[in-house]
């Protein structure tokens, strides 16, 4: 799938699955709470639109980002700093042109000297460039550290976060490319890339996994993959440190299909992640664990007041509850065809939701990425639309929620 089609194509598909919901007529229990909006996107020249990814934050507490718009480069996207005050400062203006890509899709991530490494799934000007691995100095310099070739040699269309071991090695997956066009694991050492694993999508392995990896304390990676599997509609898979990969659960429709969000990973050795389909089409929260013998779905999304088609993954809190966003559903006087402007939601253990915000447009509308969360328990996330500036469709927003 185009990276810059991504985000709008998801989105279509989407709509119209939740046109087709019957909405359902729930009652989901809000829990008081208070939300803050941190900055409303203008899409102009000085600032960016439309936040797709999850942001990072650093130990004093600032945050950090992309949007697939906006900018001084010709609307093609931007990387951005908020910080503690509130004020936004734009580290670097993708130009979509000669040597340069646009429209970051992924979230960033941060080493201990301060620079942000992110991946963009198209390159502009590199001879047969299908996607770059991209870093950005704290003073703004970006350098590309690795661009990928494809399409059998190399992954293309890396559509992912990278995620960083403690050596410094980096680890991340292409939607395209590899051996068998199915995708890609790959990691970065040095600069060096190496393709871990080639995604078959036959016999029932997955096929183009567009979300980050997590590592465990013994190196081995856990992801998801949008297709493939015995049903085709994706999996959860484990690549172990000699490259043998797993498929520990493969989705059957019923339980849930269509996987762009990664995975946390537990104490206890448990994973957790959302699909964007389920059962009633709105989607799901799953746990598995890493050997794939255990596998409960512990929330199934309405499409109503609870929320519809989470596209991000979940963040954990030291009780074992889990928190995230729905692109849809909440608030369904809100948004075209009254489809809802999205929620963020918190389950609990057993599979209780309580819903903390709905959107309702002037406040952020079709959070699309996860949350983070910092010592205190705040959550952090972005909608890739709405707010009070922009456009009437609204250049997105950055908001805090203190449960």
């Amino acid at each position: 799938m185009c990276a810059l089609t991504r985000a709008v194509s998801l989105q279509t598909a989407l709509l119209i699955v939740c046109m087709l919901l019957f909405p359902l007529a729930i009652t989901s229990r809000v829990q008081a709470q208070t939300f803050t909006l941190l900055h409303s996107f203008t899409g102009g020249r000085g600032d960016g639109a439309n936040p797709f990814a999850s942001l990072t934050r650093d130990k004093a507490g600032n945050l950090y980002g992309a949007t697939l718009h906006g900018g001084a480069g010709h609307d093609a996207g931007t990387v951005f700093k908020l910080d503690t005050t509130g004020t936004m400062t734009i580290l670097y203006n993708f130009t979509g042109e000669r040597g340069d890509g646009k429209g970051p899709d992924s979230g960033l991530v941060r080493d201990p000297a301060g620079n942000l490494w992110g991946t963009l799934p198209n390159g502009i000007g590199h001879p047969f460039s299908l996607g770059f691995v991209y870093k950005i100095s704290p003073a703004g310099k970006e350098t590309k550290p690795h661009v990928f070739t494809g399409p059998t040699s190399d992954g293309s269309n890396p559509q992912a976060g990278l995620i960083r071991d403690p050596a410094g090695t980096f680890y991340g997956t292409t939607a395209g490319g590899g051996s068998n066009f199915a995708g890609t694991v790959f990691k970065l050492d040095a600069g060096n890339e190496t393709v871990l694993y080639s995604f078959t999508g036959t016999n029932g392995d997955g096929a183009y996994p567009e979300a980050p990896l997590v590592r465990d304390l013994d190196g081995n990676l856990y992801g998801t993959t949008m297709s493939g599997g015995v049903n085709t509609v994706g999996t959860v898979f484990k690549l172990d440190t000699s490259g043998q990969e797993t498929v520990l659960h493969a989705f059957n429709g019923a339980d849930g299909g269509q996987l762009a969000a990664g995975l946390i990973l537990d104490r206890a050795g448990n994973l957790y992640g959302t699909t964007i389909s389920g059962t009633t089409a709105a989607g799901t929260v799953f746990k598995v664990d890493t050997t794939g013998k255990n596998f409960s779905t512990l929330y199934s999304f309405s499409g109503g007041a609870d929320g519809s088609n989470p596209l991000g993954p979940v963040v954990m809190d030291k009780k074992g509850n889990l928190y995230g966003t729905t692109q849809f559903g909440g608030n369904l006087s809100c948004g075209s065809n009254h489809q809802g402007c999205g929620v963020v939601f918190k389950l609990s253990p057993v599979g209780k939701e309580t819903v903390l915000h709905r959107f309702s447009g002037s406040d952020g509308k079709i959070p699309s990425s996860g949350l983070i969360r910092d010592a205190a328990g705040n959550l952090y996330g972005t909608a890739l639309r709405g707010g009070v500036q922009c456009s009437a469709s609204g250049c997105g927003v950055i908001f805090k929620i203190k449960p």
